[in-house]
């Protein structure tokens, strides 16, 4: 009778642990399960996390011919406010739409391009003109004046339509491709800008963080090689070459062609 206890307790025992044994592989199988979940999500979290911080900063992008098609401005505004965050929400961008930014009455003024940098209260580290229109050499000589030639940030041209030599002259550097350059000295015709376009957005981001990288002004009496040791290190080490005009023959200190 005793040997016939024991063993009913021991089948006892024995069916206990085999249940909590299964209970056990469940409760790992669950928490396994959740961490692949989390693993599976990890990118969204990231994109969720703020990449950038509020600011006093601020470094103004205009977006010129060729550049401020909707689809265009909508595609980098939402590159730079994932990056830098806008000016609206306290970030480092703040934007200007030609024409639309400079309309008044139906009509067109780029002239007043310096009332709207300055308008604003913030810190302006720098300005990036990408697609700039005609006219912008006489908004750009203002900035120049009101400031006594010694402009404390810097200002830079990316595959403007301006001349070349308005820009060279109120720019610190003014930067083109290959194709764009006209027996002329000018601006190549808008069929040639869709090359430009691919890797523009690209190169803007390495503008910008080049001028948060300065932290001032450029230097105004750099020689040759001294500008181009800047802008090797802005376009991270692509290649590129100085302008030279057509017409003179005179090779620019701080206008340089980027290669295909």
């Amino acid at each position: 009778m005793k040997k016939i206890i024991t063993l009913c307790i021991l089948s006892l025992i024995l069916a206990a642990g085999c249940n909590g044994k299964n209970n056990n592989q469940t409760g790992s199988s669950s928490v396994e399960l959740r961490v692949d979940t989390i693993k599976n999500d990890s990118k969204t979290v990231e994109q969720l996390i703020q990449q950038w911080n509020v600011t006093n900063k601020r470094i103004v992008v205009l977006f010129g011919y060729d550049f401020n098609s909707e689809e265009t401005v909508k595609k980098l505004t939402a590159k730079l406010e994932q990056r830098y965050g806008l000016d609206s929400d306290g970030g480092l961008i703040i934007s200007y739409i030609y024409p639309d930014s400079f309309k008044h009455n139906g009509k067109t003024f780029p002239s007043e391009f310096p009332a709207l940098v300055n308008e604003n209260e913030k810190e302006i580290s720098g300005i990036v003109l990408l697609g700039a229109p005609s006219g912008t050499e006489t908004a750009l000589t203002r900035i120049q004046n009101f400031w006594k030639l010694e402009v404390p940030y810097p200002i830079i041209a990316l595959f403007s339509q301006e001349e070349a030599a308005g820009l060279e002259a109120n720019c610190d550097i003014v930067i083109d491709k290959s194709q764009k350059a006209e027996i002329t000295g000018g601006i190549a015709p808008e069929e040639t800008i869709t090359e430009v376009s691919e890797d523009a957005p690209e190169i803007l981001m390495d503008t910008i963080d080049y001028i948060l990288l300065l932290n001032g002004s450029i230097q105004k009496d750099l020689k040759k090689n001294e500008i181009k040791d800047h802008v090797k290190v802005m376009l991270k080490n692509r290649e590129f070459t100085q302008y030279k005009d057509p017409e003179s023959g005179l090779t620019s200190i701080n206008h340089f062609v980027l290669h295909q």
